[in-house]
């Protein structure tokens, strides 16, 4: 694994990697690839975790709650099947009435 080192010279951000010099950014490109990092890292682990996300979204769609954890569409009928058929939450929750959240909440604020 590559290691790698960011530091602030001036106004500009500096990425050091494996101790060679790799790009120079203005703050503002940097503030926007951090941005962009930050929402592919947060979907590949969605993908990485995705047996407990899946769990966790079947438990509250079994629950009925209108809530959902997963982002990717291609998780969510997992997270159905898994609400219906696993037999431990047929047991823990066995009057459940399973419902299937849409999308993700997200908290707005005003400036």
């Amino acid at each position: 694994m590559s290691e790698f080192r960011v530091r602030a010279d001036g106004t500009r951000v500096v990425l050091i990697k494996d101790g060679q010099l790799t790009a120079i950014l203005p703050w503002e490109a940097a503030l926007q690839l951090s941005r962009a990092l930050h929402v592919q890292a947060k979907r590949a682990e969605e993908w990485a975790k995705q047996d407990r996300v899946i769990g966790d979204q079947a438990l509250l769609c079994r629950l009925g709650v209108k809530l959902g954890l997963i982002r990717d569409p291609r998780l969510r009928p997992a997270a159905v099947q898994r609400a219906l058929h696993d037999r431990d939450l047929r047991r823990y929750v066995p009057q459940g009435r399973v419902v299937d959240a849409m999308g993700t909440p997200t908290v707005e604020g005003s400036p």
